[in-house]
């Protein structure tokens, strides 16, 4: 019927949000009258000043009278646009006023063309003037958290040092959390916590923050804000929680300090409520000096290879007999609950020093910016996806990867620092022939379940049976990978040969203008695989044993396949087989 109506609308999401962006589907202003259609959309950022329902040749083609201008309201811009339908895509197509007044004509002001749909379902008749657009501009700060994200980690802390009590609660029947022990050795009082991180959700949610710890009776209490208003509730500690106040949804509840903690909330923002499951972490030391040093080293540990077992959140390293290493290219160090930290040095003695030294330099000032940021056309910031995150940790001079066992539950946050590999493997893609000698020396080639290699490159006897009863698949080679296989197979791990990297190249050398260019196409072909194996959440080693000068270097690379499929001791001694007979073949050159 005729009148005006609050609806839910949602957008294609490609540099088309509406306000507010974190939540997906928001909502617009339907007003009908004499049957006929329009929307007040209001946009969440400010580089379009005009919109026309089309494509950009029919806007052309339309002329600037039947374009629709922009209009700011509270600093926000809004559109009175036509519909022609409900429940239905429509095209809609936006003009950037930065391209429009460059003065550049090779630019192009009307962007792609993008579809937004407003839902009949659930429309809330309101009063005419009704308006989805909020009473200010949000904060500077605020805006560049708008991005959806489905992981996070706090830099700044704002503690007001105010004591808060736990939010009202009930008891929670489904039994969704468990009790957590908030117990700590913390004197009561107001802390700032010295990191938080959280995960899981829908991707829609911009930030979960936590400026502050309050402890009582021994037990600590998080201040916890989402960046929605529409949390209602929240499940956590074995109670259902209520909001506090009418602003962000903000919960005080009972956590175990330096453990990952489930929370579950209930978002309003869609046609029915929502119940939306979260994992958060808060890092609290007692001495501030511990949570200082964990942070310095994980960034330095991008550089180079640690001499000893950095500190990581949440995790203890295990004290241990110092043993002399041979590797220059990799280093496994051990934590408690088996977790182990396998370091590779990716780009010494390659062409890829420079850069990913440069790479490893700004991710350490970014670590300490939270200000350095990137943004889009219309002035967003661009968050990371998981993947887009993973892709910069192959990109700095040391990959750290994380090797947790099957059960360990990885502290929230980690898995933006680290590459996770769930050992031991059991579903590798091979593409390394000195990785299969080492594991048939291991005995564990029955977890190779594709091999990137050709079949008649193939040596191992226990391979060839494989092949033939198809226990060991055959999915391509380094150059053309079968991707198809690896999804269907769901692999765990990819191992590549080090001859993928480029080699370094002397100042000096002949023909450097040709060797350059060989080893940009070397940086593609490492740099591809990276990219579409973590697509596929497939974590990605390089093999470089047989790079290492030194021959007991070369031969340490069994513990690598030691720790990744649960044969740490067989490898040990192996390796340690290979110190005596290097041991007595120098006593032996030195007697003749």
């Amino acid at each position: 019927k005729d009148g005006t109506y609050k609806v839910v609308s949602t957008t294609c999401r490609e540099m088309f949000y509406l306000y507010p962006k974190e939540e997906d589907p928001a909502y617009s202003i339907l007003t009908i009258k004499d049957g006929k259609m329009t929307a007040t959309i209001t946009l969440n950022g400010d580089g379009y000043d005009y919109v026309y329902m089309g494509t950009p040749e029919q806007a052309k083609k339309a002329g600037k009278k039947n374009w629709i201008k922009a209009k700011i309201v509270n600093g926000y811009y809004t559109f009175t646009i036509p519909v022609s339908a409900l429940d239905k895509k429509l095209t809609i197509t936006p003009r950037s006023h930065k391209y429009a007044n460059d003065g550049d004509p090779t630019t192009e002001p009307w962007r792609p063309n993008k579809w937004i749909k407003f839902y009949s379902g659930d429309a809330i008749k309101v009063k005419d003037g009704e308006s989805t657009v909020p009473d200010k501009k949000k904060s500077k700060k605020d805006d560049k958290d708008s991005k959806g994200k489905s992981s996070g980690k706090q830099t700044e802390f704002d503690n007001d040092n105010k004591k808060d009590k736990e939010s009202k609660w009930k008891d929670d029947s489904s039994g969704s959390t468990k009790t957590v022990d908030s117990s700590t050795t913390l004197k009561d009082g107001v802390y700032t916590p010295d990191s938080f991180s959280w995960s899981g959700g829908s991707g829609r949610l911009a930030y979960i923050r936590c400026n502050k710890i309050t402890v009582t009776n021994g037990q600590a209490y998080a201040t916890i804000e989402f960046s929605s208003p529409y949390y209602d509730l929240l499940r956590a500690n074995g109670r259902v929680y209520s909001k506090n106040g009418s602003g962000n949804s903000t919960f005080v509840i009972p956590v175990n300090l330096n453990a990952n903690n489930t929370i579950i909330g209930r978002t309003t923002a869609m046609s029915q409520p929502h119940w939306i499951k979260y994992v958060i972490y808060i890092g609290k030391a007692e001495n501030p000096a511990d949570a200082k040093k964990a942070k310095e080293e994980a960034a330095e540990a991008k550089m180079k290879i640690s001499e000893d077992a950095p500190s990581i959140t949440g995790l203890e390293s295990l004290e241990e007999e110092e043993q002399e290493t041979y590797s220059k290219y990799f280093k496994i160090f051990n934590y408690e609950q088996g977790v182990k930290l396998l370091s590779i040095d990716i780009s010494q003695d390659t062409e890829l020093l420079e850069e990913y030294t440069a790479n490893a330099e700004k991710a350490m000032e970014i670590s300490k910016d939270e200000d350095s940021l990137e943004y889009d056309d219309e002035g967003n910031i661009i968050a990371k996806s998981k993947s887009e995150y993973i892709e910069g940790l192959y990109k700095n001079n040391v990959i750290n990867y994380l090797l947790v066992p099957e059960d360990y539950e990885v502290p929230a946050g980690l898995d933006k620092e680290y590459i996770i590999i769930t050992v031991p493997s059991e579903k590798t893609f091979a593409v390394s022939e000195e990785a299969l000698s080492f594991m048939e020396e291991l005995g564990c080639l029955d977890a190779v379940s594709l091999l990137g290699i050709d079949e008649e490159k193939v040596t191992s006897k226990d391979l060839k049976k494989a092949i033939e009863k198809e226990d060991t698949k055959l999915a391509g080679n380094l150059e053309k990978p079968d991707y198809a296989k690896v999804v269907k197979d769901k692999s765990d791990l990819a191992i590549l040969p080090g001859d993928i990297l480029p080699e370094a190249i002397e100042e000096d050398a002949e023909n450097k203008d040709q060797l350059e260019e060989e080893a940009q196409a070397k940086k593609e072909n490492l740099e591809k695989p990276e990219s579409r194996f973590t697509s596929l959440d497939v974590p990605v080693i390089v093999d470089r044993s047989a790079q290492e000068e030194d021959e007991l270097g070369r031969a340490e690379w069994i513990k690598v396949y030691g720790a990744l499929y649960g044969c740490e001791e067989e490898a040990q001694k192996i390796f340690e087989k290979a110190v005596k007979e290097a041991e007595n073949n120098e006593k032996k050159s030195k007697n003749k």
